[in-house]
Order: structure tokens, then C-alpha cells, then sequence
């Protein structure tokens, strides 16, 4: 156990705890947003294409 006397364990749990929070945060918030997203309807087909060719037509 010696061995291990000179790391700074506080420190290494610390990081450990804010990194799993940290990706238990954002993996949350994706599923929100993927939950968000079932709502949102669908877009005609064509229209981001038309959005386009009317930006490139109106510069």
C-alpha cells in the first residue's frame, strides 16, 4: 500500500464523481431532447432545398 501513499485520492474521487455527473447530465438532456424532437412535425419534402435556392436567388 505504500505504493499508493503519494496519490491524491480525494482529487481522482472528486474528478471521478463530476465526469460521471457530468455525462449523466448530458446523456439526460439528450433524451429531453430527443423526447422534444417526437413533437416536432416534419418538414414537407423540398422545403430546405427551396430555402436554400431562394437565399442563393436573393444575394
Amino acid at each position: 500500500m505504500k505504493k499508493f501513499s503519494s496519490v491524491n485520492w480525494s482529487m481522482l474521487i472528486r474528478r471521478f464523481i463530476e465526469e460521471t455527473v457530468s455525462r449523466l447530465e448530458a446523456e439526460e438532456l439528450l433524451s429531453k431532447i430527443e423526447r422534444d424532437l417526437e413533437d416536432v412535425p416534419e418538414l414537407p419534402e423540398g422545403s430546405v432545398s427551396n430555402w436554400i435556392r431562394f437565399d442563393r436567388c436573393s444575394h
